[in-house]
């Protein structure tokens, strides 16, 4: 993912938020880690694209929300709404854990104009930091561009090209 800023705040506080999966790990218990690497989460689509699903469309089945090796883990999750459900109690737990631990290791990269944030979605978790918009079009505004190796998963949308996505 990256983050192109075209304009800061007003106050300039406005930041994005990351966390490096393997110092969230760090806190965690061996346990927590194990669960996480098992298939017991269902990963939703975020809210606005659930609005444009093809018609038949069905949520993905359980899957592990950490895959990979001890030392380089990597990540599939979303921690904020329903985008990330447990299918049992234990997974809820460690999920629980993990979005504390997360919570205790991020880090805020102030948005400013020109300042360009990558972000490794494999390993880095990112959100954005609470601030009151004054809708008066001098608010914070961000350019997100999303990359990836592969449009095969989007294949539903491809129109023009068999490696080309557009999205109206």
């Amino acid at each position: 993912m990256v983050f192109f800023g075209l304009r800061s705040d007003h106050e300039a506080r406005a930041k994005t938020l990351v966390s490096d999966v393997r110092d969230a790990f760090a806190l965690l218990s061996k346990e927590d880690i194990q669960v996480l690497r098992e298939p017991q989460f269902q990963l939703r689509l975020p809210y606005l694209v659930r609005e444009s699903l093809p018609s038949g469309y069905t949520e993905p089945e359980l899957m592990p929300l950490v895959t990979g090796p001890t030392n380089a883990p990597q990540i599939n999750a979303a921690l904020y709404g329903d985008l990330t459900q447990a299918a049992t109690i234990r997974a809820e737990m460690a999920l629980g854990h993990l979005t504390q631990a997360v919570e205790r290791t991020r880090r805020g990269v102030t948005t400013q104009p020109g300042r360009l944030v990558i972000v490794d979605n494999h390993t880095v978790l990112h959100a954005r930091a609470p601030f009151t918009p004054r809708f008066d079009g001098g608010d914070r505004w961000l350019q997100r561009i999303l990359v990836t190796s592969d449009l095969w998963p989007l294949r539903q949308w491809q129109v023009e090209a068999p490696r080309m996505l557009t999205i109206q």
